[in-house]
């Protein structure tokens, strides 16, 4: 707690603190960080500057004095105010210190500005100017000149005989060295040639070399999975990624051959407005991969390539994130703070202390200096901005409208501009005056909140130029939005005008009302979603990470450690250790611990006062601990997620019911369906009201159906599955995946039913419209689980096993060992090989998925319960029934626990148990086991459901065995009637309950009895081909050659111990 002040004494607040300890200056952390291991960066002479004055003895006790003051601890990431504070000086050591600092922050601006200008000079060259540690805009301890450096790729500036640089024919990986293409400060780009896997010529960039450590690899590998997922035709695809022997990394890019953009449109004397639509294209390709989390950084001319397809110009934006990935890579954790990007085309943020708000709106201001320039012909010059240093450090900079710099540069230049583009000088003036001045001042503006929200934003505002319609960033000046209708339809307005002027008068003045008030909405909706799109960037910046992938690459960088060493036997005992480690698992790890719970903590503690925006990044958390199979943080995350929604938006709206479906989602996959219900209920009692149609109502509606699926609730789950898809089909534009996730989740319902062809049926469209759109998404692995379900059900095992096998080898890649979806995956797997009667290839499998799933869900989860079911079922029908009947029974009791007696699960468990009785001769305990689960089916399914069927089979059998023929026969007779009747002499279940009865009255003698069942059923059964038979109609065909036996075999004809899936 602060105590209050004794005396009205300001003391300069400090936003964090410094990196190193204290005492030691920036530079002498800079060595420190050097004698590390990392590779230092080569000091030039900063130009402008000169060099450095011999240091006076006054001059270094004052810096002495200053290196003495305490030091706050932490990290420049975090406020003072949660970190600690420096002991608080007197009122007069205050004013004394604050002078120094502030004569010592403008010595600092004053280098750091000849550096920027240094860059300049160089052709807008990317560079890394580094900064001494700052502190909410004061410079924590004393500077020199020596303290600023401008760091470049060692090599990055060649000896005379160019011996720095790599040289063609060397090998960087799977890549042959051809030509160097350029180099600069963050590293040197060359032509290679990929040898393997296939041949193509590619841009190979090598950066700044460093050791890498195992939180740098870890960030390495996402930034790689991210640049990977960008696939837009004006962004250069990214091939690949890795590290040098000497682990400087690398990015293997597209090879194109082009112009950069600024260049391009100069030379093929290109239109104004042609450069503004090719200009637009750009913006989509930044939004591209804004929308996949990455950030360019390093936006300029040079880095977007125009190439001609087809005649059509078409741009290329090369070395996206690269800036990005540096900046995270090279930070040497001395407290300073290293730039990365071409000062020309940096935003305020980037180039001054504020490096952690640098975000898609830092691409934005980028975008509006290259806006500039191919609307002036050139870049801003040195004196077109105007600086200054904001309260936060960041720099303050504004730039000169496009106009005003035409008409400082003089008559003839804006001449030659207007000729360039088609126009006449003074239409030129007048274009950029009444719209284009707006849109650059808005792209540029210093605050962030103020620019365009994304670059997607922006090249919808210049397409609205383009198609002469009202911008955003002019704003509602009077008679504007009147005028672009005006200019849009001005032909007809002109052959009306002579016989029409009144009438045409009055409409515009109607329109021109409307229109204004269209663009005052546009306005505000348009500020409305600033926070929305910042959270929906968060959440995007680890979506999609492919845990596989960033998992095993750590591994295979520690074994290139280990080996590095030389040590034989370390070497033998990593490879002892990595067998057992799944790359996917430790990935999986390294995310949670690095990076999703610090970004927990972090919404917790920088956004309680800002209850929407810390939902929403609540919200993004949850989803990607989801996505990545973390299920317990899901619904930490989600339920944080709810509470602020609740609080700030009440129950009837959208934003809460996304909550509420989420946090029942992850509840659900924990198997807490009571929970779920509890919260998704009183979701749907408001959701279910209001018209269908909003996307929030359909997830919360799927999710509770789902949850009645789940306990058991099988009529109310199929009735709100079958009313939301009537719903969907009359709404337009509804989401053809969550369509398409309602379509599967009813599948499971029918399947739960009993009803095991319609599941079949709405199983198999699901995965062919998933597998068209992507054979190996989530939404394509879940459809194949089903579906594979569903083969096994109706008796097409080999086709189930086939899925399951395909399935299974995709999660393990993409998810690691121990995801949930993986276990399930595997443990269908050995459930098939159990009906297909290979004992010896399951029992490893199931052994390994129990062990798994109780670790990872807990002993009483209901996948570790089923899973311990299958088990049981392997082992009575492998002739181990001692072991199986024991550990049934302990499912069986878990079940009863967790589920209630009657729940579905619990008596399919009971019903297992009653069998495995059975097949050990423990006869009265199974006869009086069957009955009761008979009995609890009879009245909770109905007579018709196969479950009840399959316990009237296990009873009569029992009965049989236990002398008692008629009984048995006085239960499958009356059945066998009422079910030919209600379904025919050709269903399924008809036939096998036909077997099992014939082979009982066979038994008692009773041929009369027997012969007309024989006649009537089996014999046109076995008399169709077997191979042809549908896979439906094998069991009954099975049943009915065991019964025409001479000694008739019933064993197992009741409640088949075949797992559970």
């Amino acid at each position: 707690m602060l105590k209050p002040n004794v005396a009205f004494c300001s003391q300069p607040m400090r936003s964090g603190a410094i990196g190193n300890a204290a005492g030691m200056s920036a530079a002498a952390a800079g060595s420190s960080a050097t004698a590390s291991g990392a590779l230092p960066g080569r000091r030039i002479e900063t130009a402008g500057v000169a060099p450095t004055a011999p240091v006076s003895p006054a001059k270094r006790r004052r810096r002495k004095a200053a290196a003495d003051r305490p030091a706050l601890a932490g990290s420049m990431k975090h406020s003072s105010r949660r970190r600690g504070r420096s002991s608080p000086p007197t009122c007069g050591d205050d004013r004394e210190h604050t002078q120094v600092l502030r004569r010592k922050r403008d010595r600092a601006r004053a280098l750091f500005d000849a550096c920027r200008a240094a860059a300049s000079d160089r052709g807008g060259a990317t560079i890394l100017c580094t900064m001494p540690p700052w502190q909410g805009g004061v410079m924590q301890g004393p500077v020199d000149d020596s303290e600023l450096e401008t760091l470049g790729l060692p090599g990055a500036r060649p000896g005379e005989d160019g011996s720095d640089f790599l040289q063609p024919g060397m090998r960087v990986g799977r890549y042959r060295i051809e030509a160097l293409l350029g180099h600069g400060g963050m590293g040197a780009v060359y032509r290679a040639g990929q040898i393997e896997p296939v041949r193509r010529t590619v841009a190979l960039k090598l950066l700044r070399g460093t050791h890498l450590d195992t939180l740098q690899r870890a960030y390495f590998e996402v930034e790689r999975q991210m640049l990977a997922q960008m696939q837009h035709p004006a962004i250069a695809q990214i091939f690949d990624a890795g590290t040098t022997e000497a682990g400087a990394p690398y990015f293997a890019m597209e090879y194109i051959e082009g112009l950069p953009i600024a260049r391009y449109c100069e030379r093929h004397g290109l239109s104004l407005d042609a450069r503004i639509a090719l200009f637009a294209q750009v913006c989509d390709g930044v939004q591209h991969a804004h929308s996949r989390g990455i950030v360019h950084r390093d936006l300029k001319p040079d880095n977007i390539l125009v190439t001609e397809v087809d005649g059509r110009a078409m741009p290329k934006i090369i070395d996206f994130g690269i800036a990005t990935a540096a900046t995270r890579l090279f930070a040497d954790g001395s407290g300073g703070v290293e730039i990365a990007g071409t000062p020309t085309y940096m935003s305020p943020e980037q180039s001054g202390f504020s490096q952690f708000l640098v975000d898609a709106r830092s691409d934005v201001y980028s975008l509006g200096v290259i806006l500039f320039e191919l609307l002036t012909g050139a870049r801003p010059a040195a004196g077109s901005r105007t600086r200054g240093l904001a309260a936060d450090g960041t720099e303050r900079t504004t730039l000169r409208a496009p106009s005003q710099a035409l008409e400082e540069a003089g008559g003839r230049r804006l001449a030659d501009v207007a000729r360039a583009r088609g126009l006449r000088p003074g239409r030129l003036r007048a274009l950029l005056r009444a719209e284009l001045d707006f849109v650059v001042a808005k792209a540029v503006r210093h605050d962030p909140a103020e620019r365009y929200a994304s670059a997607g934003e922006l090249a919808e505002e210049l397409r609205r130029y383009l198609a002469q319609r009202p911008l955003i960033a002019v704003g509602d000046r009077p008679g504007y939005a009147a005028g672009k209708f005006l200019r849009r339809h001005r032909l007809g307005f002109a052959a009306a005008s002579a016989v029409l002027a009144a009438i045409v008068l009055g409409l515009v003045f109607s329109l021109y009302g409307l229109l204004q008030a269209r663009t005052q909405r546009t306005v505000a909706e348009a500020r409305q979603r600033e926070l929305e799109q910042v959270a929906a960037f968060q959440q995007s910046m680890l979506a999609g990470i492919d845990v596989e992938a960033m998992g095993e690459a750590m591994l295979e960088r520690q074994r290139a450690q280990v080996a590095q060493s030389g040590d034989a036997r370390l070497s033998d005992a990593f490879e002892r250790v990595s067998g057992v480690l799944n790359g996917a698992d430790v990935a999986r790890d390294v995310l949670d611990r690095q990076l999703l719970a610090r970004a927990r903590a972090a919404v917790a503690r920088d956004f309680a006062d800002q209850p929407v925006l810390a939902a929403d990044l609540d919200s993004a958390v949850a989803e990607v601990y989801e996505a990545i199979g973390l299920f317990a943080q899901s619904e930490d995350a989600a339920r944080s997620a709810l509470t602020l929604r609740r609080a700030q938006f009440g129950e009837d709206d959208r934003r809460t019911w996304a909550a509420a479906a989420e946090l029942g989602r992850a509840l659900n996959r924990q198997g807490k369906q009571d929970e779920a219900l509890s919260v998704l209920q009183p979701a749907w009692d408001v959701a279910g009201r209001t018209p269908a149609g909003p996307t929030e109502r359909l997830e919360v509606g799927i999710e509770l159906a789902q949850t009645h699926s789940d306990r058991g609730e099988l009529a109310a789950a199929r009735a709100l599955q079958q009313r939301l898809l009537d719903e969907t089909a009359n709404v337009e534009g509804t989401d053809p995946d969550r369509v398409l996730t309602l379509r599967g989740n009813l599948g499971i319902t029918l399947a739960r039913l009993g009803e095991g062809a319609a599941a079949l049926d709405e199983f198999e469209q699901v995965y062919e419209a998933r597998r068209q759109a992507d054979p190996e998404s989530e939404g394509t692995l879940s459809a194949m689980t089903n579906l594979s379900a569903a083969r096994a059900m109706n008796g097409d095992f080999e086709g189930a096993l086939a899925l399951q096998r395909a399935s299974y080898a995709i999660r393990l890649r993409t998810a690691g060992a121990e995801h949930p979806a993986t276990l399930n995956d595997l443990s269908n797997i050995a459930s098939s090989l159990i009906d297909l009667g290979r004992f010896d290839e399951a029992r490893p499998l199931l052994e390994q998925v129990i062990d798994a799933r109780r670790r990872v869900l807990g002993p009483e989860h209901f996948q570790t319960l089923r899973s311990t079911q299958n088990l049981a079922a392997m082992l009575d029908r492998s002739g181990h029934g001692a072991d199986a009947v024991e550990l049934q029974r302990q499912v069986l009791e878990a079940r009863r626990r967790t589920l209630g007696a009657e729940h579905p699960d619990t008596l399919k468990s009971e019903d297992v148990y009653c069998s495995i009785l059975k097949n050990i001769e423990r006869i009265a305990e199974a006869r009086a086991c069957a009955a009761r689960v008979y009995a609890a089916r009879q009245r909770l399914l109905g007579n018709a459901h196969p479950d009840t069927l399959r316990s009237a089979a296990l009873l009569a059998e029992v009965e049989r065995l236990d002398g008692d023929a008629a009984a048995a026969i006085g239960v499958l007779d009356p059945l066998l009637t009422e079910l030919r009747a209600a379904r025919g002499d050709a269903d399924p279940e008809v036939l096998f309950l036909a077997a099992r009865l014939y082979a009982l009255r066979r038994s008692e003698g009773d041929l009369a009895g027997a012969a007309p069942l024989r006649q009537a059923l089996l014999d046109p059964l076995l008399a169709r081909d077997a191979a042809g038979l549908p896979a439906s109609l094998r069991r009954a065909r099975k049943a009915a050659e065991e019964a025409v036996q001479d000694a008739p075999t019933i064993r197992g004809s009741g409640s088949s111990t075949t797992p559970k899936r």
